[in-house]
């Protein structure tokens, strides 16, 4: 952390972190908003997510981002939680605020949805949608791609008890629980953990990943991240 007192400090926490692009995305934005930060990875060990995130904070830090496996840790460790994040039971942002609470916030899905809606051009209502994982991100994802009202939203997953327990974030009124199918696809040694035919009619996929597993943007095929 910088011993400069004007300089803010933040960080991703993470289990692996060395992959992430989020200092590198971060310094970038401030540097457009001309505002001093000193952004940087941290490798916590599993099960000292609460230790780690109360020392970085009690150090002087304003906030922090959340990758895996560390969201729901991130979630119950927040004093408060924003409704994204209570809608997805999941926490990818901490912000210390004014007063030292601890705001959980979750801005997976947002970003996701403005990404592909407005930067992409791509409209989700009435289309069919496919979720690889069950995770923390895909929690955050779920409420504001469901608001888009598309004709149908599948999570494909390793095990379907992962995608029973993330589809029941949004059992309530208006998140349209009827249209989330579970699916399960197995690993296949030498192949992506998670592997699926891609319908040949799909005009493109987004994938939610920080690191080189495949293009972020690639034209749907069946090896499309192979």
């Amino acid at each position: 952390m910088t011993g400069d007192p004007m300089t803010d400090a933040y960080a991703v926490f993470g289990n692996p972190i060395a992959h992430s692009q989020s200092p590198r995305i971060h310094q970038a934005f401030a540097a457009q908003t001309g505002e001093a930060i000193n952004y940087t990875r941290q490798l916590v060990e599993l099960g000292e997510f609460s230790k780690a995130a109360s020392a970085f904070i009690a150090a002087g830090a304003r906030g922090l981002n959340i990758t895996l496996p560390f969201k729901l840790d991130a979630y119950s460790f927040a004093d408060q939680l924003s409704r994204e994040a209570r809608q997805a039971g999941a926490v990818n942002t901490l912000v210390v605020q004014a007063d030292g609470s601890v705001l959980g916030d979750n801005t997976d899905g947002l970003g996701l949805l403005r990404d592909i809606r407005d930067n992409l051009g791509w409209s989700i209502t009435g289309r069919r949608l496919l979720l690889l994982g069950a995770g923390g991100a895909v929690r955050g994802a779920l409420g504001p791609l469901l608001a888009e009202q598309p004709a149908q939203l599948v999570i494909a997953n390793r095990t379907a008890t992962g995608s029973a327990s993330t589809s029941s974030t949004h059992p309530g009124p208006g998140c349209c629980r009827r249209k989330i199918r579970i699916s399960t696809a197995w690993s296949i040694p030498g192949r992506p953990p998670i592997s699926v035919t891609y319908p040949r009619r799909a005009p493109a996929i987004r994938t939610m990943t920080a690191g080189p597993i495949c293009p972020h943007t690639v034209p749907a095929r069946e090896d499309a991240c192979n």
